[in-house]
Protein backbone atom coordinates (compact mmCIF):
# COMPACT_ATOMS: atom_id res chain seq x y z
CA UNK A 1 0.00 0.00 0.00
CA UNK A 2 1.61 3.31 -1.09
CA UNK A 3 0.06 5.06 1.92
CA UNK A 4 1.98 2.80 4.29
CA UNK A 5 5.22 3.59 2.50
CA UNK A 6 4.51 7.33 2.42
CA UNK A 7 3.74 7.37 6.14
CA UNK A 8 6.84 5.23 6.89
CA UNK A 9 4.81 2.55 8.62
CA UNK A 10 6.74 -0.29 7.02
CA UNK A 11 10.33 -1.09 6.10
CA UNK A 12 11.42 -1.97 2.56
CA UNK A 13 14.69 -3.90 2.26
CA UNK A 14 15.89 -5.47 -0.96
CA UNK A 15 12.45 -5.27 -2.54
CA UNK A 16 10.75 -6.94 0.42
CA UNK A 17 8.31 -5.06 2.63
CA UNK A 18 8.27 -5.79 6.34
CA UNK A 19 4.85 -4.92 7.69
CA UNK A 20 3.99 -4.54 11.37
CA UNK A 21 1.09 -6.72 12.47
CA UNK A 22 -0.97 -3.65 13.30
CA UNK A 23 -0.98 -2.65 9.61
CA UNK A 24 -2.14 -6.03 8.29
CA UNK A 25 -5.78 -5.12 8.90
CA UNK A 26 -5.47 -2.11 6.59
CA UNK A 27 -3.86 -4.21 3.83
CA UNK A 28 -6.48 -6.95 4.06
CA UNK A 29 -9.30 -4.39 4.05
CA UNK A 30 -7.93 -2.80 0.88
CA UNK A 31 -7.67 -6.18 -0.86
CA UNK A 32 -11.23 -6.98 0.17
CA UNK A 33 -12.52 -3.65 -1.18
CA UNK A 34 -10.71 -4.20 -4.49
CA UNK A 35 -12.10 -7.73 -4.82
CA UNK A 36 -15.60 -6.53 -3.90
CA UNK A 37 -15.44 -3.73 -6.47
CA UNK A 38 -14.46 -6.24 -9.15
CA UNK A 39 -17.31 -8.62 -8.38
CA UNK A 40 -19.81 -5.74 -8.18
CA UNK A 41 -18.80 -4.71 -11.67
CA UNK A 42 -19.57 -8.23 -12.89
CA UNK A 43 -22.89 -8.12 -11.02
CA UNK A 44 -23.78 -4.77 -12.64
CA UNK A 45 -23.32 -6.32 -16.08
CA UNK A 46 -25.83 -9.03 -15.24
CA UNK A 47 -28.41 -6.69 -13.68
CA UNK A 48 -30.51 -6.13 -16.86
CA UNK A 49 -30.90 -9.90 -17.24
CA UNK A 50 -31.91 -10.25 -13.58
CA UNK A 51 -34.46 -7.42 -13.88
CA UNK A 52 -35.99 -9.17 -16.90
CA UNK A 53 -36.47 -12.39 -14.93
CA UNK A 54 -40.14 -12.47 -13.81
CA UNK A 55 -39.22 -14.48 -10.72
CA UNK A 56 -36.98 -11.81 -9.15
CA UNK A 57 -37.27 -8.74 -11.42
CA UNK A 58 -40.16 -7.19 -9.51
CA UNK A 59 -38.43 -7.67 -6.20
CA UNK A 60 -35.20 -6.10 -7.49
CA UNK A 61 -37.07 -3.10 -8.86
CA UNK A 62 -38.82 -2.57 -5.52
CA UNK A 63 -35.50 -2.89 -3.74
CA UNK A 64 -34.01 -0.34 -6.12
CA UNK A 65 -36.84 2.13 -5.63
CA UNK A 66 -37.33 1.84 -1.89
CA UNK A 67 -34.21 0.20 -0.50
CA UNK A 68 -31.78 3.07 -1.02
CA UNK A 69 -32.62 4.24 2.48
CA UNK A 70 -30.56 1.28 3.69
CA UNK A 71 -27.56 2.18 1.56
CA UNK A 72 -27.07 5.84 2.37
CA UNK A 73 -26.14 7.44 5.66
CA UNK A 74 -28.74 8.59 8.13
CA UNK A 75 -29.92 12.17 7.90
CA UNK A 76 -27.65 14.43 9.88
CA UNK A 77 -28.55 17.14 12.37
CA UNK A 78 -30.02 20.04 10.40
CA UNK A 79 -28.83 22.50 13.03
CA UNK A 80 -25.17 21.68 12.43
CA UNK A 81 -24.51 23.56 9.19
CA UNK A 82 -20.73 23.51 9.48
CA UNK A 83 -20.61 26.83 7.62
CA UNK A 84 -23.63 29.10 7.27
CA UNK A 85 -24.41 30.20 3.73
CA UNK A 86 -24.51 33.98 3.23
CA UNK A 87 -24.33 36.42 0.35
CA UNK A 88 -20.71 37.03 1.29
CA UNK A 89 -19.59 33.40 0.87
CA UNK A 90 -22.07 31.97 -1.65
CA UNK A 91 -19.66 32.35 -4.59
CA UNK A 92 -17.03 30.33 -2.70
CA UNK A 93 -19.37 27.67 -1.34
CA UNK A 94 -21.51 27.16 -4.44
CA UNK A 95 -18.87 25.28 -6.50
CA UNK A 96 -17.34 23.74 -3.40
CA UNK A 97 -20.27 22.48 -1.32
CA UNK A 98 -23.49 22.65 -3.37
CA UNK A 99 -24.84 19.30 -4.58
CA UNK A 100 -24.82 19.03 -8.38
CA UNK A 101 -28.61 19.39 -8.67
CA UNK A 102 -28.42 22.84 -7.02
CA UNK A 103 -25.14 24.01 -8.52
CA UNK A 104 -26.50 23.28 -11.98
CA UNK A 105 -29.55 25.51 -11.36
CA UNK A 106 -27.44 28.52 -10.38
CA UNK A 107 -24.95 28.08 -13.21
CA UNK A 108 -27.57 27.43 -15.89
CA UNK A 109 -29.40 30.64 -15.01
CA UNK A 110 -26.14 32.58 -15.27
CA UNK A 111 -24.97 30.93 -18.49
CA UNK A 112 -28.22 31.40 -20.39
CA UNK A 113 -29.16 34.73 -18.79
CA UNK A 114 -32.69 33.36 -18.66
CA UNK A 115 -34.56 33.12 -15.37
CA UNK A 116 -35.29 29.70 -13.91
CA UNK A 117 -38.78 28.42 -14.54
CA UNK A 118 -41.13 27.59 -11.68
CA UNK A 119 -39.88 24.08 -10.90
CA UNK A 120 -36.24 25.18 -10.77
CA UNK A 121 -37.00 28.08 -8.45
CA UNK A 122 -39.19 25.84 -6.28
CA UNK A 123 -36.29 23.43 -5.94
CA UNK A 124 -33.58 26.00 -5.19
CA UNK A 125 -35.29 28.51 -2.86
CA UNK A 126 -35.81 26.31 0.24
CA UNK A 127 -32.38 24.73 -0.19
CA UNK A 128 -30.72 28.14 0.10
CA UNK A 129 -32.83 28.89 3.16
CA UNK A 130 -31.95 25.60 4.86
CA UNK A 131 -28.24 26.22 4.21
CA UNK A 132 -28.36 29.49 6.11
CA UNK A 133 -29.65 32.24 3.81
CA UNK A 134 -31.65 34.82 5.75
CA UNK A 135 -34.72 36.29 4.07
CA UNK A 136 -32.64 39.39 3.29
CA UNK A 137 -29.97 37.22 1.65
CA UNK A 138 -32.63 35.50 -0.42
CA UNK A 139 -34.11 38.79 -1.59
CA UNK A 140 -30.67 40.01 -2.70
CA UNK A 141 -29.72 36.72 -4.34
CA UNK A 142 -32.92 36.20 -6.28
CA UNK A 143 -33.14 39.81 -7.40
CA UNK A 144 -29.52 39.67 -8.57
CA UNK A 145 -29.92 36.36 -10.38
CA UNK A 146 -33.36 36.84 -11.94
CA UNK A 147 -32.51 40.32 -13.17
CA UNK A 148 -29.71 38.84 -15.29
CA UNK A 149 -32.61 38.08 -17.64
CA UNK A 150 -33.32 41.20 -19.70
CA UNK A 151 -37.06 40.54 -19.36
CA UNK A 152 -36.91 40.86 -15.56
CA UNK A 153 -36.30 44.24 -13.90
CA UNK A 154 -36.61 45.42 -10.31
CA UNK A 155 -40.31 46.22 -10.68
CA UNK A 156 -41.22 42.86 -12.22
CA UNK A 157 -39.17 41.09 -9.56
CA UNK A 158 -41.20 42.75 -6.81
CA UNK A 159 -44.44 41.99 -8.64
CA UNK A 160 -43.83 38.41 -9.75
CA UNK A 161 -41.14 36.83 -7.56
CA UNK A 162 -40.84 38.57 -4.17
CA UNK A 163 -43.97 36.76 -2.93
CA UNK A 164 -42.28 33.39 -3.46
CA UNK A 165 -39.38 34.41 -1.21
CA UNK A 166 -41.81 35.54 1.49
CA UNK A 167 -43.72 32.27 1.15
CA UNK A 168 -40.52 30.22 1.57
CA UNK A 169 -39.83 31.91 4.91
CA UNK A 170 -43.41 31.69 6.17
CA UNK A 171 -44.22 35.36 5.71
CA UNK A 172 -47.02 34.75 3.22
CA UNK A 173 -49.45 31.97 2.32
CA UNK A 174 -49.96 29.33 5.03
CA UNK A 175 -47.25 31.03 7.16
CA UNK A 176 -45.41 27.75 7.77
CA UNK A 177 -42.50 28.25 5.41
CA UNK A 178 -41.15 25.75 2.91
CA UNK A 179 -38.71 22.94 3.60
CA UNK A 180 -36.24 21.77 1.00
CA UNK A 181 -37.02 18.64 -0.98
CA UNK A 182 -35.29 15.33 -0.35
CA UNK A 183 -33.54 13.35 -3.07
CA UNK A 184 -36.47 10.98 -3.82
CA UNK A 185 -38.76 13.97 -4.46
CA UNK A 186 -36.22 15.73 -6.71
CA UNK A 187 -35.56 12.51 -8.64
CA UNK A 188 -39.32 12.23 -9.17
CA UNK A 189 -39.68 15.73 -10.67
CA UNK A 190 -41.26 15.76 -14.16
CA UNK A 191 -38.86 15.60 -17.09
CA UNK A 192 -37.42 18.88 -18.28
CA UNK A 193 -38.93 20.50 -21.33
CA UNK A 194 -37.44 23.24 -23.50
CA UNK A 195 -36.05 26.10 -21.42
CA UNK A 196 -36.44 24.27 -18.13
CA UNK A 197 -33.80 23.18 -15.63
CA UNK A 198 -34.72 21.21 -12.51
CA UNK A 199 -34.65 17.77 -10.94
CA UNK A 200 -31.75 15.35 -10.55
CA UNK A 201 -28.82 15.89 -12.91
CA UNK A 202 -27.96 12.18 -12.87
CA UNK A 203 -31.45 11.27 -14.05
CA UNK A 204 -32.04 14.08 -16.54
CA UNK A 205 -28.74 14.19 -18.46
CA UNK A 206 -27.73 11.49 -20.90
CA UNK A 207 -24.25 10.00 -20.57
CA UNK A 208 -22.38 12.35 -22.98
CA UNK A 209 -23.97 15.47 -21.46
CA UNK A 210 -23.31 14.26 -17.91
CA UNK A 211 -19.69 13.43 -18.75
CA UNK A 212 -19.23 16.88 -20.29
CA UNK A 213 -20.68 18.55 -17.20
CA UNK A 214 -18.52 16.51 -14.82
CA UNK A 215 -15.38 17.36 -16.79
CA UNK A 216 -16.35 21.03 -16.72
CA UNK A 217 -16.55 20.77 -12.94
CA UNK A 218 -13.16 19.00 -12.90
CA UNK A 219 -14.50 15.80 -11.33
CA UNK A 220 -11.85 13.03 -11.46
CA UNK A 221 -12.27 10.60 -14.34
CA UNK A 222 -12.38 7.62 -12.00
CA UNK A 223 -15.39 9.09 -10.21
CA UNK A 224 -17.12 9.86 -13.52
CA UNK A 225 -16.72 6.23 -14.61
CA UNK A 226 -18.18 5.02 -11.31
CA UNK A 227 -21.16 7.37 -11.72
CA UNK A 228 -21.82 6.06 -15.22
CA UNK A 229 -21.78 2.46 -13.99
CA UNK A 230 -24.18 3.24 -11.16
CA UNK A 231 -26.58 5.02 -13.51
CA UNK A 232 -26.39 2.69 -16.51
CA UNK A 233 -26.57 -0.53 -14.48
CA UNK A 234 -29.42 0.13 -12.10
CA UNK A 235 -30.28 3.86 -12.19
CA UNK A 236 -28.72 4.41 -8.78
CA UNK A 237 -28.91 8.20 -8.95
CA UNK A 238 -28.32 8.83 -5.25
CA UNK A 239 -25.30 6.56 -5.16
CA UNK A 240 -23.94 8.38 -8.21
CA UNK A 241 -24.32 11.62 -6.26
CA UNK A 242 -22.36 10.14 -3.36
CA UNK A 243 -19.66 9.15 -5.86
CA UNK A 244 -19.61 12.77 -7.06
CA UNK A 245 -19.20 13.91 -3.46
CA UNK A 246 -16.25 11.56 -2.96
CA UNK A 247 -14.67 12.81 -6.17
CA UNK A 248 -14.66 16.47 -5.15
CA UNK A 249 -13.80 15.74 -1.51
CA UNK A 250 -10.55 13.73 -1.71
CA UNK A 251 -10.12 11.38 1.22
CA UNK A 252 -13.82 11.40 2.15
CA UNK A 253 -15.69 8.08 2.00
CA UNK A 254 -19.11 9.66 1.38
CA UNK A 255 -20.44 8.89 4.86
CA UNK A 256 -23.00 11.40 6.13
CA UNK A 257 -24.08 12.69 2.72
CA UNK A 258 -27.58 11.51 3.57
CA UNK A 259 -30.79 11.70 1.60
CA UNK A 260 -31.18 15.35 0.67
CA UNK A 261 -29.26 18.25 -0.89
CA UNK A 262 -29.11 19.83 2.55
CA UNK A 263 -27.28 16.80 3.96
CA UNK A 264 -24.81 17.03 1.06
CA UNK A 265 -24.13 20.70 1.84
CA UNK A 266 -23.77 20.17 5.58
CA UNK A 267 -21.37 17.24 5.22
CA UNK A 268 -19.27 19.18 2.70
CA UNK A 269 -19.12 22.22 4.97
CA UNK A 270 -18.12 20.13 7.95
CA UNK A 271 -15.44 18.43 5.85
CA UNK A 272 -13.81 21.73 4.89
CA UNK A 273 -14.27 23.25 8.35
CA UNK A 274 -12.48 20.24 9.84
CA UNK A 275 -9.67 20.59 7.28
CA UNK A 276 -9.21 24.25 8.19
CA UNK A 277 -9.11 23.42 11.90
CA UNK A 278 -6.57 20.65 11.32
CA UNK A 279 -4.38 22.94 9.21
CA UNK A 280 -4.52 25.65 11.87
CA UNK A 281 -3.66 23.16 14.62
CA UNK A 282 -0.76 21.78 12.58
CA UNK A 283 0.55 25.27 11.94
CA UNK A 284 0.34 26.13 15.63
CA UNK A 285 2.02 22.88 16.65
CA UNK A 286 4.77 23.41 14.09
CA UNK A 287 5.62 26.96 15.14
CA UNK A 288 8.95 27.14 17.01
CA UNK A 289 8.53 28.12 20.63
CA UNK A 290 9.68 31.61 21.37
CA UNK A 291 12.24 31.64 24.11
CA UNK A 292 12.06 34.63 26.42
CA UNK A 293 15.46 35.81 27.66
CA UNK A 294 15.46 37.51 31.05
CA UNK A 295 16.31 41.19 30.85
CA UNK A 296 18.77 42.54 33.36
CA UNK A 297 18.13 45.88 35.00
CA UNK A 298 20.82 48.52 34.49
CA UNK A 299 23.77 47.69 36.68
CA UNK A 300 22.37 44.28 37.61
CA UNK A 301 24.95 41.49 37.66
CA UNK A 302 24.54 37.79 38.08
CA UNK A 303 26.47 36.60 41.09
CA UNK A 304 29.07 33.92 40.37
CA UNK A 305 28.60 30.72 42.36
CA UNK A 306 30.83 30.42 45.38
CA UNK A 307 33.81 28.12 45.12
CA UNK A 308 32.99 24.59 46.06
CA UNK A 309 29.25 25.15 45.71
Amino acid sequence: DPKLIASRRLVVVGGNAYVPSIALKQILAKRYRDALAGTLEVAFQGLPTALADPRIGGFLRDLQDYGLQLLVAKVTNSEDLGETLTMENVEELMPRSFPPCMRRLVERQRETKKHLKHAGRLQLRPFLKDCGFTIEDSYKFWKQELCRDSTVDAASFEKNYAYDVDHTYGKKGHLQGQNSFGCPKIIGFPAESAGQCHGCIFKNLDTPALRQQMHKWKVPERSVLEMEKLINHGKHFQLACIEYFKGIHPGHEGDGVGNSPGDFYRESSRHYTKKKEQAAAAQTAGSPATKVRPVESPGQRVAAPAAGA
